[in-house]
């Protein structure tokens, strides 16, 4: 994905990664100067700590979400981040339009926390470094839907979660409406300007 100011399709709408702030409606722009702030001034993080035993190793998988300006239904992308830690990502998700949606996979180092638009997520398992290939695998393997309204970024992360279940990385207690509720009140933090679930994650691994 482009970074910087490059255009990316994302939920079916070209947006720009870094958007003017004067784009937004005003709320939102006072929220997003505020968290960009934040983050400018946010020290580069340490790896995650992990066992040196690479079979014991778990990394931390969430579903994060990206704030949009103009969609017919959604307010919110949905990706899946695989967190090695706050500045090493590997982004898992839908990108394009209704007639051009297509899976993506890439690694972002850094950047992370850096895109104004991302607005929160929601913890939804842990994945054992030795399944890590395999989970590429399944999510690379999920179903990408054209043509469909009713179908959408969101849509391919509840499938691609419920594809990852039979590796049993996934908490029993995640389904839909939790992941919904749980990102309302993750945004809810992130526009009063406190930690979003990557850096609670953080702070809890050291």
């Amino acid at each position: 994905m482009p970074v910087g100011f490059a255009k990316v399709n994302v939920a079916g709408l070209e947006i720009p990664r870094e958007p003017n702030l004067t784009s937004f409606p005003q709320p939102l722009a006072q929220t997003l100067s505020k968290r960009r702030f934040l983050v400018r001034r946010w020290p580069l993080m340490v790896n995650i700590q992990m066992s040196s035993d690479t079979t014991a190793r778990t990394v931390p998988i969430i579903v994060a979400q990206y704030a949009l300006r103009i969609h017919p239904r959604r307010t919110e992308h949905w990706s899946l981040a695989i967190l090695y830690s706050l500045n090493e990502v590997e982004i898992h998700e839908v990108q394009g339009m209704l007639d051009t949606f297509h899976y993506e996979t890439f690694r972002k180092s850094t950047s992370f926390l850096r895109s104004i638009t991302l607005c929160g997520g929601c913890h939804v398992g842990n994945i054992p470094w030795d399944l890590l290939d395999a989970v590429r695998k399944a999510l690379k393997d999920v179903p990408v839907v054209r043509h469909d309204e009713s179908w959408d970024c969101q849509t391919w992360v509840v499938h691609a979660l419920r594809s990852l279940r039979d590796f049993g990385i996934i908490f029993a207690h995640v389904n839909e409406a939790r992941i919904r509720q749980e990102l309302a009140e993750d945004r809810e933090r992130w526009e009063n300007g406190e930690d979003a679930v990557y850096e609670r994650l953080y702070v809890e691994a050291n």
